[in-house]
């Protein structure tokens, strides 16, 4: 039988090799995002455009603009462009 089966039926919890490692990833991770910062990169990922973002989010266009610059620091993103930013969140388990 399936030990995570098991140990559910044991009242313990089980998570799938997947969510662990993402789990893991982000705990790795000294970086904090707010709620902001996410829908930034989830509405970034989305294909979203940087200017279209003020109508989804309640943030002036310049503070979306030094959120985006503060991740690409943190996440140590080189190249200037979204995709990269947003790529490398999947990478490290933000999206």
């Amino acid at each position: 039988m399936n030990t995570a089966f098991l140990d559910v039926l044991d009242g313990k919890t089980s998570y799938s090799h997947t969510v662990t490692n993402l789990l893991r990833k982000q705990i790795q991770c000294d970086l904090i995002l707010d709620s902001n910062d996410r829908k930034i990169l989830y509405l970034l990922s989305k294909g979203y455009k940087t200017k279209d973002l003020p109508r989804e989010i309640p943030l002036s266009l310049a503070a979306i603009e030094k959120r985006k610059k503060i991740m690409k620091e943190a996440f140590q993103v080189e190249v200037k462009s979204d995709l990269a930013l947003v790529n490398r969140a999947k990478d490290i388990g933000f999206l």
